[in-house]
């Protein structure tokens, strides 16, 4: 684009306004910034945009009109932008897919489930629960943002933090029964778009979760 919205702006005022002078005094800038910002859009397209009479200020032209209707819904898309993206900003939206390990899931994603939907109710959930190859080859493939399961099989590829360990003594999350469970800390993990350092995980429960990208 051989001009910017700024430079957009000020052609545009000219023209509602009817002259230079009275341009640069609804912009508050100086008069010969207009006039020169005009000139140089002039020059760039080698196109005349007005007809300039001292005595009756300006009048566009054929081209200018063009010109004028074009850079009118330029800018209106420009506001636009600026408001969509202050709104993405500000508010998480989409899906986000969480799978889970076949034995850890009915103790843990009801409650993360219900954790994460309550602080973002315009997120869609949806949860797959398999086991360990399946995990994680969905999360190699992008097919899974979030995974919770097992540190077993985890390679330097995935990005790693521990939730919650479990020792072989304990039986206070009542899997330690499970073979699985006295080999290997429980791992929970994620890999999120709509995650942001903003919106971790992390958030979602009431253990320091951690997050594994392929």
């Amino acid at each position: 684009m051989k001009c910017t919205l700024r430079q957009l702006g000020y052609f545009v005022a000219a023209s509602d306004h009817g002259s230079i002078s009275a341009a640069s005094k609804a912009l508050n800038v100086s008069q010969p910034s207009v006039s020169v910002t005009i000139s140089q859009i002039e020059k760039s397209y080698g196109v005349e945009l007005f007809t300039r009479k001292n005595s009756v200020g300006i009048n566009l032209t054929t081209a200018g009109q063009i010109v004028l209707r074009e850079a009118r819904m330029l800018l209106a898309h420009a506001n636009d932008f600026d408001a969509l993206a202050t709104d993405v900003a500000q508010e998480v939206s989409g899906e986000i897919r969480i799978a889970s390990f076949v034995n850890i899931a009915p103790i843990y994603m009801a409650s993360i489930i219900r954790s994460f939907q309550k602080s973002h109710p315009d997120v869609l959930v949806k949860t797959f629960i398999g086991n360990q190859k399946e995990i994680l080859e969905g999360i190699r493939s992008g097919h899974f943002e979030v995974a919770v399961s097992f540190d077993l099989g985890l390679s330097n590829e995935f990005r790693i933090d521990v939730g919650r360990s479990l020792p072989p003594s304990s039986s206070s999350m009542q899997i330690t029964s499970w073979p699985i469970a006295r080999q290997r800390p429980l791992v929970i993990s994620s890999r999120n778009p709509l995650s942001t350092s903003t919106y971790p995980i992390a958030e979602i429960t009431s253990s320091h979760c951690s997050s594994v990208a392929a």
